[in-house]
């Protein structure tokens, strides 16, 4: 056969880029011919191949694209164990078909050497939490969920007529969302696996999602859950781009606590735009060429809601040096109410536009490819409050390449960004709410998230619709609050109470010396 040849001969070069191609035509070959124990076979030696080479490439930006064109090697596999119910293969297969180059730096942050498993994965989630695995094949749409104690898969064929309208339905949001926004969202689900709404149930309020492909554009809390009602009702969603994740842990208890001169939010807001700049994104109004007057209240808001040291850089001191210098060291919280321009052709020239570093000088950005290079690892959570931060290119084996997975690369524990364009003052209300429920109340990230959307969507006002608040969602570790900063009148309230303490303590010791000598005198005067 023209496969064998091809791999006898392949193998005798050493050539490793013929190898896999010939092992993968010899496993569509045994598919076809009805033999799904070689094809697999095949289809592992191929996936082996291509891993050997992919380990000794150096640059992570050849790395970011050197899946692209075997992503369906992976597919092959996974849909052969997908179709045999394997869910702890398919799970693993899955893992490694996705956000690799992320998984490198968190691999070699953990000294991790191969993919998480399902039971690994399965140890570290809480009892009440669902981890949704999706995985977008040529003719499939599948899911592996997991519990802390269960595992299953969900799977639904999908013909090339259905893919077409669904990823037609996803790349019209928001703007294809009219009054009746709950009945777009029934429309997304029936495309989904058959079953899926009975995986987040009411015993797992804590929803995890790991994306692929454009179901990564997805604001899943507002598909429907068992009761008809839109999930986040009930449900609290966090993403992720990899299982990998959550090998990260929680928080320590030594870090939930902090004292009020430590550095608890650096925040950016309202840059100065200089007019004709070259970004059509940034447009003029009534204020003058991209002015930000809800991002300005927006920030100095979340200050005042802060009780440990902040730092806050609005219009012409929100400059890019003092951003790079004010990180260091980290704050817990890291909020940016800016513009952003997401680049769908070139990620690593997606980037956060901020103020002329001198008067007279054009706008400066920070590009998405210098978030790598940062060190956020004391961050928990880091805010980009703009416009599609979490839109990009969509790159095979890779996924989504936005600003929220540069953030989680570069250390921060999560983060929130945006699926679409969001107007000014609807967002400085909404950050402002989100702000309220995560240090005021002290919820977790991911439910202080749902507090909000559910504030605006029972609302009964214009900001009920979904356009304005369902951009927002939370990528990373959503369980854990964020560090609580104790106040300085909770550390000054001891003082003063000690210093009652010392005049009680002097007056009653004075008042039992004069006591005692008072006594002393009547004995001296009795005959």
């Amino acid at each position: 056969m023209q496969f064998e040849s091809a791999l006898s001969e392949a193998s005798k070069l050493g050539t490793v880029e013929e190898e896999w191609k010939a092992l993968y035509g010899l496993g569509k070959i045994a598919e076809q011919h009805g033999d799904p124990a070689l094809a697999e076979g095949k289809y592992h030696d191929a996936v082996e191949k291509i891993e050997s080479m992919r380990s000794k490439i150096q640059l992570s930006r050849l790395k970011s694209d050197f899946l692209a064109d075997k992503r369906d090697v992976y597919d092959a596999m996974i849909k052969l164990l997908l179709g045999r119910n394997d869910t702890a293969a398919a799970f693993a297969y899955i893992e490694r078909s996705r956000a690799r180059v992320f998984q490198d730096s968190f691999y070699h942050e953990k000294s991790l050497t191969e993919t998480l498993s399902l039971q690994a994965t399965q140890s570290r989630l809480d009892p009440a939490m669902v981890l949704i695995e999706f995985w977008v094949g040529p003719d499939m749409i599948a899911a592996v969920w997991l519990t802390r104690d269960a595992a299953g898969i969900v799977q639904r064929k999908i013909s090339p007529s259905e893919m077409k309208v669904l990823v037609s339905l996803v790349g019209s949001l928001p703007e294809s969302l009219g009054d009746n926004w709950p009945a777009q969202f029934e429309k997304l689900l029936a495309f989904m696996p058959e079953g899926l709404t009975s995986v987040w149930n009411d015993r797992h309020p804590h929803v995890l999602i790991v994306p692929d492909n454009f179901l990564a554009l997805i604001p899943f809390e507002l598909t429907t859950a068992e009761s008809g009602q839109p999930l986040l009702e009930k449900h609290d969603v966090t993403y992720l781009p990899s299982a990998v994740l959550l090998a990260r842990g929680i928080d320590s208890q030594s870090e939930r606590f902090q004292f009020p001169w430590r550095k608890q939010l650096t925040a950016f807001g309202n840059p100065a735009v200089v007019a004709n700049g070259g970004d059509l994104l940034v447009t003029s109004n009534e204020q003058g060429p991209g002015v930000l007057r809800g991002s300005v209240e927006e920030v100095q808001q979340i200050a005042r809601m802060s009780a440990g040291r902040t730092q806050v850089f609005l219009s012409s001191a929100d400059r890019k040096p003092s951003f790079l210098k004010a990180i260091y060291p980290n704050p817990a919280l890291l909020h940016v109410s800016t513009h952003a321009i997401a680049d769908m052709d070139a990620p690593e020239r997606s980037r956060l536009l901020f103020s002329p570093d001198q008067p007279g000088q054009a706008n400066n950005y920070l590009f998405l490819k210098e978030l790598y290079d940062l060190d956020l690892r004391s961050v928990s959570l880091a805010t980009f409050s703009a416009c599609d931060t979490e839109r990009g290119r969509m790159v095979p084996g890779e996924g989504v390449q936005a600003f929220s997975r540069a953030l989680l690369s570069a250390g921060s524990r999560s983060t929130l960004t945006t699926l679409w364009r969001v107007p000014d003052q609807p967002t400085a209300d909404f950050m402002k709410q989100f702000y309220f429920f995560l240090l005021k109340e002290h919820k977790p990230k991911a439910e202080a998230l749902r507090l909000a959307k559910l504030q605006f969507l029972h609302s009964q006002t214009a900001l009920s619709h979904p356009r304005y608040w369902a951009a927002f969602v939370l990528n990373g570790d959503g369980a854990t609050p964020v560090p609580r900063f104790i106040p300085w009148q909770a550390l000054s309230m001891p003082v003063p109470i000690l210093v009652l303490a010392v005049l009680f303590i002097r007056t009653r010791t004075k008042t039992q010396r004069l006591r005692r000598r008072t006594l002393a005198s009547a004995k001296e005067r009795k005959p």
